[in-house]
């Protein structure tokens, strides 16, 4: 059987990530590496012609190897390279030892 989490997740990992620090519920504190991806806002148009927008909120994907407690809704990522906290508030999972978590810019 194939590593998934050793050939692919740890090299997308080392490639495109960069240093958050993970606050769990629990008050524990502690370095991950994440490959965040910003949220994005485009006009878009319904079927009537209307103008609407589309919105993606930012996630940052993880290896789940990294996380020492179980993870959850509410739990907060520190983003090193700029300051930005962010909630978590939707975790993806994928199956494949890869968690994505969907952020909001937290206080």
């Amino acid at each position: 059987m194939i590593d998934f989490d050793a050939r692919v997740n740890c090299s997308v990992s080392k490639a495109f990530g960069e240093e958050f620090l993970y606050e769990h519920k629990s008050g524990l504190s502690y370095p991950v590496t994440g490959v965040f991806h910003d949220g994005f806002r485009r006009q878009v148009f319904d079927s009537d012609g209307t103008p609407a927008m589309a919105t993606s909120d930012p996630f940052v994907g993880v290896r789940m190897v990294e996380l020492r407690e179980r993870y959850g809704q509410n739990d907060i990522l520190v983003r090193k390279k700029t300051g930005v906290r962010y909630r978590i508030a939707e975790p993806q999972p994928d199956g494949m030892g890869w968690i994505n978590f969907k952020l909001k810019v937290s206080a």
